[in-house]
This record gives C-alpha cells, sequence and structure tokens, in this order.
C-alpha cells in the first residue's frame, strides 16, 4: 500500500514538473515568434475580419486537395479511432473468454473441495461427540398467580 502511496506522489511531482516545463517552454516558444514577426505582444496584430479568415482556408484547403495532401483529417481520426477502439475491444473480450474458460473449472474444482470438507468436519464433529449427551436446559416459564 506505502508503494503505492510512493508511485502516485512520484507521479505526481512529475506531472507537476512536465507542466511546468511545459509552460517555460511555451513562453519560449512564443516570445520567439513575437520577435520573428517583430511584435511585442499578441494584441499587435491587426483583427482580420471573419469572412477572409474563411476566404484563404478555403483557398488552403482547395491548393491541398490539388496536390493530393489534403485528408479529410477528423474523418480519418474519427475511423482509425474507431477502428482501434474495436480492435481494443476484441483483445479485451478474447482475454475474458480466456480467463472464464480458465476460472469455470477452477470454481467447480473450489467449490467440490469445499463441500467435502465440509462435509468431513460434520462428520468428525459428530464421532467426536456422540457419546456426550447434550444438555438441555429447561426454557419455560412457572406461570405465577
Amino acid at each position: 500500500m506505502e508503494n503505492k502511496i510512493n508511485r502516485q506522489t512520484e507521479k505526481r511531482k512529475m506531472d507537476k514538473l512536465l507542466e511546468e516545463q511545459y509552460a517555460a517552454e511555451t513562453k519560449i516558444l512564443e516570445s520567439a515568434l513575437l520577435k520573428a514577426a517583430g511584435k511585442t505582444s499578441w494584441e499587435e496584430f491587426p483583427e482580420e475580419p471573419e469572412e477572409k479568415v474563411q476566404r484563404e482556408y478555403d483557398r488552403l484547403v482547395a491548393r491541398l486537395k490539388a496536390k493530393g495532401e489534403y485528408r479529410e483529417a477528423v474523418a480519418d481520426i474519427r475511423t482509425e479511432r474507431l477502428e482501434e477502439t474495436k480492435e481494443h475491444l476484441k483483445n479485451y473480450e478474447n482475454e475474458w473468454n480466456r480467463t472464464h474458460r480458465f476460472l469455470k473449472p477452477v470454481a467447480a474444482v473450489v467449490a467440490a473441495v469445499m463441500l467435502t470438507a465440509l462435509a468431513g468436519m460434520t462428520v468428525s464433529a459428530d464421532l467426536q461427540f456422540e457419546d456426550e449427551t447434550v444438555q438441555t436446559c429447561d426454557t419455560s416459564f412457572s406461570e405465577e398467580k
């Protein structure tokens, strides 16, 4: 139990360290990008209208499709994840079936052993105490008038 707690504590420390490192590297990259653009903050960039952004995006997609480099990323990712999930479920089902096939006979053997042990204890107790009489206790109450 203590080992598990230590591992969890180590994982938390590692997560915190990685998070801090990620934040530091992000700041470095952000400042390098801003410096390359000749800006000091993101607010210095002009606000572009949504229509222009969408138009440029559509141009980019058309150019990539023409070159054959564009793929429907969302559909492909969903399909890949669906296939991976199906494969994992199939693996788990196979593992369960393998385990279940093993556990059924084991459970039957354990049940037989337990019943045999119970019967043996009952028989040995009967043989050990058969000559002793069982004292009964008077549980009737006398009626008082």
